[in-house]
């Protein structure tokens, strides 16, 4: 075919690293702009508040009445924030006809934390835990692209601000895409020996005792963040948050503190439906 693909900087530069599509079938759209399409279609990216590059399609379509619009959003994958969103300059002032909505937790069961709650609550365990084992080795669960926002949180605090962070050759090659700062992506290391912070798969996480075990002369405890929405939902009775009640283990000499974080790039099921009531859609429908 040789309809382009429509995407934005961070997302083209991934899709021809990661994925080896050619770039010249892509059209490189700017964020927070309308670009004219055909036949009185023009389209806007917008941040959706998801991984890195992620962006929502906000469509405005002329009508034959002189001077007016129907808009149209795809969410696509997107976490609802007021903040972000609700304020908008793109957003603010309209109303949109037809929004087609992330479904990922289109469930009432699901409603976890707010994201920026649950960030700092990850910063305040660190810290905690760090005050209890000096030589503590951290684990953080993400994805090839998603979840970065939780290290981050750790990271740019006091007294990591100066710590090395390692990843791994091919998770490095993709944050060098980012649009991060200079000063930030000077701190990623491929080298796991001379960092306490470590960004890994989920599964690594999930078997973190034996990702350290050849570390464990170096320190005394792992605490482990995994990161996703589907572990927390309404349906799960807990006694104590989920910030009191880490899953604990020994492994040989190592203590393993994991800490199963109900935290997720997709908006919670009571996040869509404040989305849908602050822009009062005309019409809308699920993703999928």
């Amino acid at each position: 075919s040789n309809v382009p693909i429509l995407c934005n900087e961070v997302t083209g530069n991934l899709v021809v690293q990661e994925l080896r599509v050619c770039k010249s079938r892509l059209q490189i759209l700017p964020m927070n702009t309308y670009i004219h399409l055909s036949n009185g279609v023009d389209v806007a990216m917008i941040d959706a508040n998801h991984c890195p590059g992620a962006a929502m399609a906000l469509f405005r379509v002329k009508t034959r009445e002189e001077g007016t619009f129907r808009y149209i959003l795809h969410t696509g994958d997107f976490r609802y924030s007021p903040k972000c969103h609700l304020t908008h300059p793109l957003l603010s002032s309209i109303c949109l006809e037809t929004v087609y909505l992330d479904d990922t937790y289109c469930n009432e069961m699901y409603c976890f934390p707010n994201q920026n709650l649950v960030l700092r609550q990850v910063k305040d365990i660190a810290l905690t835990e760090l005050s209890k084992y000096k030589r503590t080795l951290f684990l953080f669960g993400a994805y090839a692209i998603g979840k970065e926002k939780v290290f981050l949180s750790v990271v740019k605090s006091k007294p990591f601000k100066d710590s090395k962070i390692f990843v791994e050759k091919s998770r490095h090659r993709r944050f060098q895409l980012f649009n991060w700062s200079n000063s930030l992506l000077k701190r990623f290391t491929t080298n796991p020996s001379v960092s306490n912070i470590h960004v890994v798969t989920m599964g690594k996480c999930r078997a973190a005792g034996k990702y350290a075990e050849k570390w464990s002369k170096r320190y005394d405890a792992v605490v482990t963040f995994v990161p996703t929405g589907w572990t927390f939902s309404t349906t799960i009775k807990k006694k104590l948050p989920w910030f009191k009640c880490p899953i604990r283990k020994r492994h040989g000499t190592l203590q393993v503190l994991t800490y199963m974080v109900p935290y997720s790039e997709h908006s919670s099921f009571d996040e869509l439906v404040q989305f849908i009531n602050d822009f009062d859609p005309k019409n809308h429908k699920l993703r999928s």
